[in-house]
C-alpha cells in the first residue's frame, strides 16, 4: 500500500470517528429516535460519507477506494434503515457524479454494505448483545462481498484490484469495522448505564421523598443537603428552609445544654448508631421524640458525608411512659392488696413468681427459682394432692377460671391460707400454652371468719337462752333475721316470716307481732335514721322493744334491727311490789290512828277527820 493510500486511510479513519460522535448525539432508543431525527441523522451520515469519499486513494484511473463500506455497514447496523438509506442515496449520487469506470461498482458496494448492515441490525434490538466475534464475521461478509463486486470492473482492472487489494481489504477493513462497532457498543453501554443511573437516582429521589420514614443527609460541614417529605410532615420545616441552613441544629435543639449534649454524642458515636431517641422541636413549637438510625460509615452514598433515617416515636414514648406509670400503680396496688402473681409456661415448665408472691411466704424478690416445685414443695400435706390435681385437670379440661384454696408453708414454718385464681392463654392451634394466676393471702380473713362464726354461735346461744326476740330488716323492709327464745311464747315460727316484707303484709296477719302495724311504723322510723322505743302487748305477754338503724361503713342506713324483751314477769313483780307498799302504808296508818285515838279521845272531831281521810285514800 502506497503512502498516498495510507494517508487516505488515516483521513478516512478520522472521519469515521465523526460517525461515532454523531451516534452519541442522537437518542439510541427507538421510541425517542423520531422520523425527523432519522432524516437528519441520514443526511449527516451522508455528508460524512461524501467527506470520506473526498479523501480516497486511487488505484487506477476511475477506480478509487475509501472506507465508505465501513461507514454504511456500521450505519445500517446501528442507525437503522431510514438514516442509512438516505446516506446510501447521497453517497451513490456523489459517486456517480465523480464518474469513472468504477462508478457503478462503487454504487453497488454502497448498496451492498448498507443493505447487509440494515439486515444484520434487525437481528438485535439491543446492540449491546452483539458479540465481538459476530461483529467480525459481519465485517468479513461485508468486505468479502465488496471484493466480489470488484469483479464487475473491466477484466484487466478487476484482476488488478482483486490481486493487489484482496488481502489488505479483507484484513484491515474488518478490523476497522469491528473497532468502530465496539466503539458504538461501548457508547451505547455507557449511555444505557448513565440512563440507568439517572433512572435509579430519580427513583431513589422519589423513594426518599415518599418513604414513610424521615431521611436527612449532611455534607462534610454538617449542613443539610437532603430533607424528605416525611421530615417536612413531622417537624414542619420545608426542604427550602432546611437545605443549607447553618442554624438548623439550633432550630431543632433550642436549649443550648441539650444541643451541646447532642453534638457531643454525635462526636463520640460518629455515623454509626441505632435507635438513638432525640427530642426535637417542631416548627410550631411542639416537641417530638425521633428515633434515628445512622449507618453512614458502612453504607456510603456519594455526595453524602452522613445520612440517617428516623421514625416518630412520640406516641410510643408517651404510651410506654403511661404504661410504666400504670405498671408502677399496679405494682403498688398489688403490694398494698397483698396479691401475688405467677405465670407458668406450659411448654417449658418455667414459672414466673412476682416479688409479692415471694414476700407472702417470707422470701425476697431475688430468692427462689423459676420451677413449679417451689409451689408444690410448700403445699400443706393435707392440701398437696388435691391442689396439684386441680391444676392438672384444669389444663387437661379447661374451664373459664379455676379457683382453689390451699395452704403454703411460710419461711418461718407456719402455713398461710392462700386463695388462688387461674386462667389459661391459648396458642393459635387452640392448645393452652400458659397458665396465669394470682395468690391472695387470706390467713387473717379465715381467722376473722372463724372468730366471727364463733361469736355468732355464742350470740345465737345467748339469744336462744333468753326471753328476747331479735328482728332485723333491710332497707326495703324485708325480714332478714327473726330469732330468740321469746318466739316460742308468741307461737311464731321464724321460717314463716324471714324473707317477707313487713310493708306488704296482708290484713289477716296484722295482729302477729312481726307484722303488727305499730311494729311496722316503728321500723319505718328506724329506717328513717331514728332511735325508737315502744311497748307491745301480745295476749298475756308484755314486750319492751328498742329499734335502731343499721349503717354501712359510709354511714348510709342499710336496714334496722329491733330487740324485744319479754317484761311480763318484771311488770307483774312491779305490780306486786306496789301493792305491798300500799298495804304497808295502810298498816302504818292504822297504827297511827290507834295511837292518836288513845291520846286524843277527848277530841272526837280530830278522830273523825283522820278516819275520813283514810277511807278516802285507801278505800
Amino acid at each position: 500500500m502506497t503512502s498516498e493510500a495510507l494517508t487516505g486511510l488515516i483521513n478516512n479513519t478520522a472521519l469515521l470517528l465523526a460517525l461515532a460522535v454523531l451516534y452519541d448525539t442522537f437518542p439510541h432508543k427507538p421510541q425517542l429516535f423520531t422520523r425527523w431525527m432519522q432524516v437528519i441523522a441520514g443526511v449527516l451520515i451522508g455528508v460524512i460519507g461524501i467527506t470520506v469519499m473526498l479523501s480516497p486513494w486511487e488505484l487506477v484511473t476511475g477506480v478509487v477506494f475509501d472506507t465508505r463500506s465501513i461507514l454504511l455497514s456500521i450505519s445500517g447496523l446501528f442507525f437503522g434503515g431510514i438514516p442509512t438509506l438516505i446516506a446510501a442515496l447521497m453517497t451513490s449520487l456523489f459517486r456517480l457524479h465523480e464518474g469513472g469506470v468504477g462508478a457503478w461498482t462503487g454504487v453497488a458496494v454502497i448498496t451492498f454494505s448498507a443493505g447487509v448492515g440494515v439486515l444484520w441490525g434487525r437481528r438485535y434490538q439491543d446492540k449491546r448483545q452483539l458479540p465481538a466475534g459476530e461483529l467480525y464475521l459481519f465485517a468479513v461478509i461485508v468486505h468479502a462481498g465488496m471484493m466480489i463486486l470488484m469483479l464487475t470492473l473491466p477484466n484487466p482492472i478487476a484482476q488488478q484490484v482483486v490481486g493487489s487489494l484482496s488481502l489488505p481489504i479483507l484484513v484491515i477493513y474488518p478490523v476497522g469495522t469491528v473497532l468502530l462497532g465496539m466503539m458504538f457498543i461501548r457508547q451505547l453501554t455507557r449511555r444505557e448505564t448513565e440512563e440507568s443511573v439517572r433512572v435509579s437516582e430519580t427513583r431513589l429521589r422519589q423513594i426518599v421523598q415518599s418513604m414513610p420514614v424521615m431521611l436527612d443527609a449532611f455534607d462534610p460541614n454538617d449542613m443539610i443537603i437532603a430533607w424528605n417529605s416525611e421530615c417536612e410532615r413531622i417537624l414542619g420545616y420545608s426542604t427550602a428552609e432546611m437545605i443549607g441552613n447553618p442554624k438548623a441544629w439550633e432550630m431543632f435543639y433550642p436549649d443550648p445544654t441539650y444541643l451541646a449534649k447532642m453534638r457531643q454524642l454525635c462526636a463520640v458515636q460518629g455515623s454509626n448508631y441505632y435507635s438513638q431517641e432525640w427530642t426535637m422541636q417542631c416548627k410550631d413549637g411542639t416537641k417530638k421524640t425521633i428515633a434515628w438510625l445512622n449507618i453512614s460509615n458502612r453504607v456510603k452514598i456519594p455526595g453524602w458525608a452522613s445520612w440517617g433515617v428516623g421514625i416518630d416515636v412520640t406516641d410510643r414514648v408517651r404510651t410506654m411512659a403511661a404504661l410504666s406509670e400504670a405498671e408502677d400503680r399496679l405494682r403498688l396496688a398489688l403490694s398494698a392488696a397483698n396479691v401475688g402473681l405467677w405465670d407458668r409456661d406450659l411448654r417449658t415448665g418455667e414459672v414466673y413468681y412476682s416479688p409479692e408472691w415471694k414476700r407472702q411466704l417470707g422470701y425476697e424478690a431475688d430468692e427462689l427459682t423459676s420451677q413449679i416445685s417451689e409451689w408444690e414443695s410448700r403445699l400443706h400435706p393435707d392440701d398437696a394432692a388435691r391442689a396439684i390435681a386441680e391444676a392438672r385437670n384444669y389444663v387437661e379440661e379447661p374451664a373459664p377460671k379455676l379457683e382453689s384454696e390451699f395452704r403454703l408453708r411460710h419461711r418461718n414454718g407456719s402455713y398461710r391460707s392462700i386463695l388462688s385464681q387461674s386462667s389459661l392463654l391459648y396458642h393459635e392451634d387452640g392448645n393452652p400454652v400458659r397458665m396465669l394466676g394470682s395468690h391472695v393471702d387470706i390467713t387473717e380473713r379465715n381467722q376473722a371468719e372463724e372468730t366471727l362464726r364463733a361469736s355468732e354461735a355464742h350470740l345465737r346461744a345467748v339469744v336462744s337462752s333468753t326471753s328476747i326476740v331479735l328482728m332485723a330488716v333491710d332497707r326495703d323492709g324485708v325480714i332478714t333475721l327473726l330469732q330468740g327464745q321469746g318466739l316460742g311464747a308468741l307461737g311464731v315460727e321464724p321460717t314463716q316470716w324471714v324473707g317477707r316484707s313487713i310493708f306488704i303484709a296482708e290484713d289477716s296477719v296484722h295482729d302477729n307481732l312481726p307484722m303488727r302495724l305499730s311494729v311496722r311504723e316503728a321500723f319505718a322510723r328506724a329506717l328513717a335514721d331514728e332511735e325508737v322505743d315502744t311497748t307491745e302487748v301480745y295476749g298475756s305477754l308484755n314486750f319492751a322493744i328498742h329499734y335502731t338503724p343499721l349503717r354501712s361503713k359510709t354511714g348510709e342506713v342499710t336496714g334496722a334491727i329491733s330487740v324485744a324483751t319479754d317484761v311480763t314477769q318484771r311488770l307483774e313483780a312491779e305490780k306486786l311490789r306496789l301493792q305491798l307498799e300500799k298495804e304497808q302504808e295502810i298498816v302504818a296508818l292504822r297504827e297511827r290512828f290507834i295511837t292518836i285515838a288513845s291520846h286524843d279521845f277527848r277530841t272526837p272531831l280530830t278522830v273523825i277527820k283522820m278516819a275520813a281521810h283514810m277511807l278516802q285514800t285507801y278505800f
